[in-house]
């Protein structure tokens, strides 16, 4: 089959019928092609030229799905793979992607993004009622479950608060709060500190399973010590609050509720250092009373 060297600048209707005959190799330069290619039958095995220009229509063109507009393109229907010829979603990558980018977004009434270990538990971000979950699963999972009835960690997006499912540690020094003296007005020490300690029991004890059975793990099932919530609570109410592992976020009230109702307590310990330092001094005026200096 004799073929032209050169299409330059071509217009009108250009049939090419290639019905019996593979056409295998293409050499030459095609600068222009204007016109509408009506019928293209036969196997194009490589082309090999430089198409500068292909202003051209091609009419029943069925293999492609995808749709052009202006610079974009776009398809709508099933899913893309890459890597994949069954994809699961509508963009399914079976391999390494990289994003050269500043931003990469994730959209949606409850966006969550899923890090599936193919060996060991799972994890995700989930992002719902103004909480920022992490969460865990099983190994190679969409699906997440709490541990002792609690996640992982929860950042409370209105407020800043978070909370830990589990013990916490750090290398270095936890710092919060404040105690600027220039922050503090109607300062006055803690009176009858030696009586309010007299009325606390320093004590060891066991947890029942029930603590369990709520969500709380101790460290010491038995044998561990600390005071009791309620002995504090009547001499420095202060120091007492509610026990993190029975508080859940309510968006309608928009706060903290007891999960189980009971509003369990725990203690702050650092609060009681006040207390204690003030009946130290109590108990060492009594002292130099007592040797009568």
């Amino acid at each position: 089959m004799d073929i032209p060297n050169s299409f330059a600048d071509k217009s009108g209707t250009i049939q090419l019928s290639l019905l019996d005959d593979n056409f295998t190799t293409v050499e030459d330069d095609f600068n222009t092609l204007n016109g509408t290619v009506t019928t293209l039958s036969g196997t194009v095995t490589t082309l090999s030229g430089t198409v500068d220009s292909l202003n051209t229509t091609v009419s029943g063109l069925t293999s492609s799905q995808w749709t052009t507009s202006g610079s974009d393109i776009y398809y709508n229907s099933g899913d893309v793979g890459i890597g994949t010829t069954s994809p699961d979603y509508k963009l399914h990558v079976d391999g390494t992607a990289y994003f050269n980018a500043n931003e990469l977004t994730v959209r949606g009434g409850s966006p969550t993004i899923y890090f599936r270990d193919t060996d060991e538990m799972s994890a995700m971000l989930h992002n719902n009622s103004n909480l920022l979950y992490v969460l865990r699963g099983g190994t190679d999972t969409r699906s997440w479950v709490q541990v002792s009835s609690q996640w992982p960690f929860i950042f409370n997006l209105s407020n800043n608060a978070a909370t830990c499912g589990g013990d916490f540690a750090a290398v270095g020094n936890v710092t919060g709060y404040s105690s600027d003296v220039r922050l503090k007005e109607n300062i006055v020490p803690i009176s009858n500190a030696l009586e309010k300690v007299n009325k606390l029991q320093g004590v060891t004890f066991d947890w029942k399973d029930e603590a369990i059975k709520l969500g709380f793990v101790p460290e010491h099932k038995q044998f561990d010590a600390g005071v009791l919530a309620q002995e504090v609570q009547k001499v420095l109410p202060q120091a007492v609050a509610y026990a993190p592992f029975d508080q859940e976020w309510s968006e309608e009230l928009n706060r903290n509720v007891s999960k189980s109702g009971e509003d369990y307590l725990t203690v702050r310990y650092e609060k009681i250092v006040p207390l204690l330092i003030e009946a130290i001094k109590e108990l060492s005026a009594e002292v130099k009373k007592l040797k009568g200096e």
